[in-house]
């Protein structure tokens, strides 16, 4: 709704704002670091302790880097036209290695070119994330996740009820998960950062935010049909180009 994608507009600011404090500090201890560590002598056991601060520092980066991009502030600079197809598949061969055999993996792809004019590496984050978080959604390794790529064309009646977007052609991207689905009460707080419904210690709970902020920034938008104990769909809209790539 308007009014979620408000909220999320107000709350990525503020994040946005503190992870760019954030980077200044950690530029800092990145310097030094790599100061102290050039200034020791070799063999020196201070050494390893120091290549652990740096370990940890790029582990910091990292996660500022997730909050930039739900806030909408990563930077538009790698934005170039791409065919979403090849992304997709990408992204299923890595699923279908990782994940158990006992989990069905579908993939149902549109038999026509699906350009969008996207940043490539984030496109791929949001199918990571999202196939991360339907594969995490089902209970003993067991169920179906189902890919699906379609063309479409948003009306004047859909853009109204989906605020984000413009009369025009799309690339619709589902993932479907016979999971145990997400109650009302979690939906309206899902894109929010740092909120979970997993247990404590189980991830960041910056994947979905992290996806919201890469298809705002892509001006698409993403919805989801869910039901406790029927499934979840995200379904995620990107707006397609007539740009040759």
């Amino acid at each position: 709704t308007l009014r979620q994608s408000q909220k999320l507009e107000t709350v990525g600011v503020l994040a946005g704002g503190i992870a760019h404090e954030f980077n200044n500090i950690l530029l800092s201890i990145f310097l030094y670091t790599e100061q102290a560590i050039h200034d020791l002598p070799p063999g020196d056991p201070i050494h390893k302790h120091l290549e652990r601060v740096l370990k940890s520092s790029k582990r910091a980066k990292s996660l500022v880097q997730q909050i930039l991009t739900f806030s909408h502030q990563a930077g538009t600079e790698d934005f170039r036209p791409i065919d979403i197809k090849p992304v997709i598949k990408e992204v299923f061969e890595l699923m279908r290695a990782l994940i158990p055999t006992t989990v069905d993996l579908h993939q149902e792809l549109t038999a026509d070119e699906c350009m969008i004019l996207a940043d490539r590496d984030q496109i791929h984050q949001l199918v990571i994330n999202l196939c991360g978080n339907a594969y995490e959604a089902l209970d003993d390794n067991d169920g179906s996740i189902t890919l699906t790529l379609d063309s479409v064309i948003v009306d004047t009646e859909f853009a109204q009820d989906h605020p984000q977007l413009q009369v025009g052609k799309y690339a619709k991207l589902s993932i479907h998960d016979t999971g145990h689905g997400i109650n009302s009460s979690d939906i309206d707080r899902i894109f929010e950062p740092f909120y979970t419904t997993r247990a404590v210690g189980k991830g960041t709970g910056l994947g979905l935010s992290v996806v919201h902020g890469i298809v705002m920034s892509h001006n698409g938008d993403i919805t989801i049909e869910s039901k406790p104990g029927k499934g979840t769909t995200f379904h995620v809209y990107l707006p397609k180009t007539e740009q040759d790539s």
